[in-house]
């Protein structure tokens, strides 16, 4: 068609054009591609690039109760393919890699590693035509909807179809910038497809704006605008651009009071993706995905990817279980005495009998004493996940204890250390290795803290496999858990230690602290204590419930408010 022709003759003038209004004195996490709008969202200020954090910091003290920084963030992978398709109402729209965005303390969703280089620019100009060019095949009489293909009818698709894009109406100078690119073109197809090509590839698209208004009672706060409110509503909860019912509750005002943003809350909590969402956090905590890519030693134990997979489905069963059906906390899930089996997975535990062979799905069971111990730390995915090729591994599971759900950061190992431990005698366990390399004054200080938890993990092989015994020796489960605020805990056994996390305080705020990151987008700021405390007051008035602390996150003042720029 000669109109596509003539676009893409136009498209060095257009990267030239793009190129001008980039301010080359943003920083590196502010550098990106323009739409016809220009700037970076709208001349705000540029995010600032920090490194990404390698543990959760200490909490800063909260002495003024107030909220942390604006950001800029960029859309994650993820967010940006799911955007599109909702933009386009298609699942079937052109997919590419663009972004690769960094696992930071196992999330993807870290502001500061989020950034557009000038490579990933050109790959997002690309992009943008690609799916413009099929947007104007594919559904330009879907995304039309005028009596006549005009200046007139391009003018109202500009201002419908770029709110959706930027999810905020566009400013009068911005509508007239795309109605200039619109007019640059012969064809009214071509005018609408340099259009959407500029949209998807502005700021206002590529990165979520939480920068706020200045607060007419107070110079040195900022209250997000409704529609920034509703796009951190709708990323955190659902993973994609807001729909149509949340930018009219943006519109209207609704999300400015609290029973109005309640109800936004509960409608998107019902949404089927609400649940993908929450398990997206529950992965990158608890590191559910790591029993897929594990190295494991066939010679001992061969682990087919549909037993993996078993795995996985079983936790996040679990969760889903929890969480939606039973609106249960994070203690039920430490300690739930049932789960969810395949046949194969049903096998592997030793349970065959107790799921039909022909089940298709996973079937809830529910676990005599002598089954297995209970809560999600005693699932495969997370046993064999965390563990080595051929054995169990207390340092390991010990670490993701102390990391992962008591929030306490681990110096690295010095530089010299041999990590390799060497194999086991032919009578020796785990634990008995374990304990010798304890000893090593270089390795006792870190290993004592984590090596004495991971041992209540020891009745489970590193294929996730129950066992009484190893290499002929009895199993040896006891362990204590030190710095922590109850002082010293002995337990004997994953149950017991499931017990006492259930009940731990230190275990709740640590919850608080990786989905305040997950949903911030910022593992710290000044006076971020004040975010954790308001969270943690909010979710205790509602039973601790896993869903009351996700709704605390949205109810916290860092949600909808925001200090000035230092």
């Amino acid at each position: 068609m000669k109109w596509r022709v003539e676009f893409r003759s136009r498209r060095l003038v257009f990267m030239t054009a793009l190129a001008a209004v980039i301010p080359l004195g943003c920083s590196t996490a502010a550098r990106t591609s323009a739409g016809a709008d220009g700037g970076t969202a709208d001349g705000a200020a540029p995010p600032t690039t920090r490194p990404p954090p390698t543990a959760l910091p200490e909490p800063g003290a909260c002495t003024t109760n107030r909220p942390g920084p604006r950001t800029l963030r960029r859309l994650t992978a993820q967010q940006y393919a799911e955007s599109l398709r909702d933009l386009f109402h298609d699942p079937a729209v052109p997919v590419a890699k663009i972004f690769n965005d960094p696992l930071v303390l196992g999330f993807s969703d870290d502001a500061a590693a989020l950034v557009v280089r000038d490579l990933t620019s050109q790959q997002m100009m690309s992009y943008a035509e690609t799916v413009a060019d099929w947007a104007v095949e594919k559904h330009l009489f879907t995304l039309i909807n005028c009596p006549a293909m005009d200046a007139a009818c391009a003018h109202q698709f500009i201002r419908s179809f770029g709110k959706r894009v930027f999810r905020a109406p566009l400013t009068e100078k911005q509508a007239q910038r795309y109605d200039v690119l619109f007019a640059g073109e012969p064809f009214f197809a071509a005018g609408i497809q340099v259009v959407i090509a500029a949209m998807l590839q502005s700021p206002n698209f590529v990165y979520r704006r939480e920068l706020g208004a200045a607060d007419p009672a107070d110079p040195t706060s900022f209250v997000l605008t409704p529609h920034e409110v509703a796009s951190a509503l709708s990323y955190l909860l659902v993973g994609t651009t807001p729909d149509d019912a949340l930018l009219a509750a943006a519109d209207d005002g609704s999300l400015t009071t609290a029973a109005g943003l309640d109800a936004e809350v509960q409608r998107l909590r019902d949404d089927p993706r609400s649940r993908d969402a929450v398990l997206r956090f529950f992965t990158g905590w608890l590191g559910l995905g790591r029993v897929i890519t594990a190295v494991k030693d066939d010679q001992v134990f061969q682990m087919s990817d549909s037993l993996r997979q078993a795995m996985v489905q079983e936790t996040t069963s679990l969760i889903v279980d929890n969480v939606f059906a039973r609106n249960g906390t994070l203690a039920d899930l430490l300690t739930a005495p049932y789960s969810f089996l395949t046949p194969e997975l049903a096998q592997h535990y030793g349970l065959g009998a107790r799921v039909a062979a022909g089940a298709t799905g996973a079937t809830l069971v529910a676990y005599a004493a002598a089954d297995r111990d209970p809560g999600i730390l005693a699932h495969g995915s997370v046993l064999a996940g965390y563990a080595a090729a051929s054995t169990s591994s207390p340092v390991q599971r010990g670490k993701l204890v102390r990391t992962r759900l008591l929030c306490q950061s681990l110096p690295p190992p010095p530089a010299d250390v041999n990590t390799k431990l060497p194999p086991l005698g032919p009578t020796e366990t785990t634990r008995q290795r374990s304990e010798q390399h304890i000893k090593l004054p270089v390795c006792s200080a870190c290993h004592s803290l984590i090596d004495q938890i991971g041992y209540g993990f020891e009745h489970y092989d590193g294929f996730g496999r129950r066992r009484e015994q190893e290499n002929g020796q009895p199993i040896n489960a006891a362990g204590v858990l030190e710095d922590v605020r109850e002082g010293t805990v002995r337990f004997d056994g994953l149950a017991q230690l499931g017990r006492h996390l259930a009940d731990s305080e230190d275990v709740k705020d640590c919850l608080i602290r990786y989905w305040s990151y997950y949903a911030y987008g910022r593992a710290a700021w000044e006076q971020d204590a004040c975010t954790y405390d308001a969270i943690r007051k909010d979710a205790a008035a509602n039973g601790f419930t896993v869903q009351s602390v996700l709704t605390a996150i949205i109810h916290a003042p860092h949600f909808t408010r925001r200090v000035a720029d230092p």
